[in-house]
C-alpha cells in the first residue's frame, strides 16, 4: 500500500552495470519524466509557496548497492529556487531525498518518503 507521502517510481530497462557506471541516469530520469512528476511531488510537500518555488539541479549521489540482492540506496539532491517580484530578489537553497530501491528483471523500482526540513512542520 502507497504511503500518501511516498514517491515510487521504475526505470525500465536499466541493468546494474549501468548503475554502478553511471548513477546519475537516474537523476536524469526523473527530470524527463512526464509533467515533471518527481517535481510536481516535491512541490506538493514544501509547505512555504513564496517566490514560486521551482526544483533545478537534479543529480544522484550517495549510490551503493547491495550485490547480493539487487537492492540499494542513493540520494537525489535538487536545488529549490525563488524568484521574488516584489523585490526582485532571488534565492536558492539545496535539498534532498533518499531513496530505497530493488532492481528486479533489468527494472529499478524506486521509492521515497520526502521530509521538509522547515521550522514550520
Amino acid at each position: 500500500m502507497k504511503e500518501v507521502n511516498q514517491f515510487n517510481f521504475s526505470i525500465e530497462n536499466i541493468s546494474k552495470a549501468q548503475l554502478l557506471e553511471n548513477p546519475q541516469i537516474i537523476a536524469d530520469d526523473l527530470n524527463k519524466m512526464p509533467k515533471n512528476t518527481f517535481k510536481d511531488y516535491l512541490l506538493d510537500r514544501i509547505t512555504n509557496k513564496d517566490g514560486a518555488p521551482t526544483f533545478s539541479n537534479l543529480k544522484t549521489t550517495n549510490f551503493h548497492i547491495d550485490g547480493e540482492n539487487d537492492k540499494g540506496k542513493f540520494r537525489i539532491t535538487f536545488e529549490i529556487d525563488r524568484t521574488y517580484c516584489c523585490s526582485d530578489t532571488q534565492s536558492s537553497n539545496v535539498d534532498y531525498a533518499d531513496f530505497d530501491f530493488e532492481l528486479i528483471n533489468n527494472k529499478l523500482n524506486a521509492t521515497t518518503n520526502y521530509f521538509v526540513w522547515d521550522i514550520d512542520n
